[in-house]
């Protein structure tokens, strides 16, 4: 009979952890997918500028939860509404190759691009 008892307390504790096991795995299959960031394509409206020209920059990237961060060599980027669109402005002391570069980013990972224009003095 003790046999009978514990061979039916093995027998319940193994399907409980088994049962636990996989309730656990439910729980991971459901957790949301955060798909990375990647980079369709990165234009300028302009690549000759002269000093005070504006260009419009526009970063486009698939992705979820995604951040932009703007950098640029010489000049200046404004803000507009969109997180993905800024406008660049050439400066009295611009004249040259100008590199913009643009990071696309999410908790997932980074890419970046740039864009080169070329300033009239």
């Amino acid at each position: 009979m003790k046999k009978i008892i514990l061979t039916s307390f093995f027998l319940l504790g193994a399907i409980f952890i088994i049962s636990s096991c996989k309730h656990e795995k439910d729980k991971i299959d459901d957790a949301p997918v955060i798909i990375a960031p990647n980079i369709t394509s990165f234009t300028i409206s302009k690549t000759l500028m002269e000093a005070f020209d504006t260009a419009t920059v526009t970063m486009i990237a698939t992705g979820d939860d995604l951040s932009y961060l703007w950098y640029s060599d010489k000049g200046t980027i404004v803000p507009t509404a969109a997180a993905n669109i800024k406008k660049f402005t050439a400066c009295s002391s611009c004249a040259g190759y100008r590199t913009i570069i643009c990071k696309v980013s999410n908790s997932i990972g980074e890419v970046s691009d740039t864009v080169n224009i070329t300033v009239n003095p």
